[in-house]
């Protein structure tokens, strides 16, 4: 059983000020992970800093806490670009990077960068391959590859990460196809609870217990031997409240769900409802039943969980 893990998404800190404030308010709260997502334009998430130079600020401003992304957008970058960054940032860090990828989603994005916005498939195949070699190019020896997508002749990059081709990869998808490659390439499959595609972000099918137990199987049977080393990871809304039943209630008529009782809302993994006591129970038996061990909160509602965090992290 894997101990519990928290991390606080960077999503709101528009200045070094407020990233600084928030990275040393993490780190004193007990939380694991400060992380940065990768966009270039406001579409849907909003503006976000540089993930690259705001992890280094981040790290030149703390002592324990990692630092990491979720995720950066693997075809933004060449591999052997991201492999020299991320390198020197865990050089910088003392060793304290996680290296979160995607396969990009957001074809505006593509568009703004001129980038050629390819079928899904074509993306995460993209991803696997730079997966491989990202990992490679953290052992410090030369590496040669010869890939669909990537082609590396005995190339061998500087500097070597402090934590070497030991690095935390996390791939993070909701559909199958991306699953099954993160169950076989990466440290960390996070599981997003929502569609990547704009129409399908609200909806609440994949956030159903019964849909997370399947995407959870299916990481096990792709992962295989290997399913015990692998670290589950989901992005968590948090709601305190006394009467659990009435703010599901409340959930589901904001949201205009229909068809889904309170009982369905109560037992989604990513909604943890409730006071703090009862939220602690209702993680304790997500990781039991669906070895779910890290959450990942909003830099909004990290302020909610922070009561809970020492007690829990590392248990």
């Amino acid at each position: 059983m894997r101990p519990f893990r928290f991390g606080v998404m960077a999503d709101a800190a528009r200045n070094p000020e407020e990233l600084v404030a928030l990275a040393t308010w993490a780190e004193t709260s007990g939380f694991s992970t400060l992380l940065l997502r990768d966009h270039v334009v406001e579409h849907t998430f909003g503006h976000q800093l540089g993930p690259l130079t705001a992890m280094a600020l981040a790290a030149m401003h703390t002592e324990t806490l990692r630092i990491g992304t979720l995720v950066i957008s693997n075809d933004f970058r060449p591999p052997l670009i991201l492999a020299k960054e991320i390198a020197t940032l865990d050089v910088i860090s003392g060793g304290r990077i996680e290296l979160g990828l995607g396969a990009g989603f957001l074809e505006p994005e593509y568009a703004t960068l001129g980038i050629p916005f390819d079928a899904p498939g074509v993306r995460v195949a993209r991803l696997e391959e730079a997966t491989v070699l990202l990992r490679g190019l953290f052992s410090g020896e030369p590496v040669t590859f010869h890939g669909k997508h990537y082609t590396v002749d005995g190339f061998a990059t500087y500097p070597r990460p402090v934590q070497g081709d030991h690095l935390p990869i996390l791939v993070a998808g909701s559909g199958d196809r991306m699953l099954r490659m993160a169950a076989r390439r990466a440290d960390i499959v996070g599981l997003q609870a929502a569609g990547t595609s704009s129409s399908r972000m609200d909806d609440p099918t994949g956030r159903l217990a019964a849909s997370v137990a399947r995407k959870i199987d299916l990481i096990r049977s792709a992962a295989g031997e290997r399913f015990p080393q692998i670290e589950l990871n989901t992005t968590v809304v948090v709601e305190i409240c006394e009467d659990r039943e009435a703010r599901a209630r409340e959930i589901i008529e904001a949201r205009g769900w229909t068809n889904l009782g309170a009982g369905d809302v109560l037992q989604m993994p990513s909604l943890l409802i409730g006071t703090l006591a009862e939220i602690s129970e209702q993680l304790r038996r997500q990781r039991d039943e669906l070895a779910l061990s890290y959450l990942v909160v909003s830099q909004a509602q990290a302020p909610l969980l922070a009561p809970m965090v020492k007690n829990l992290s590392g248990t």
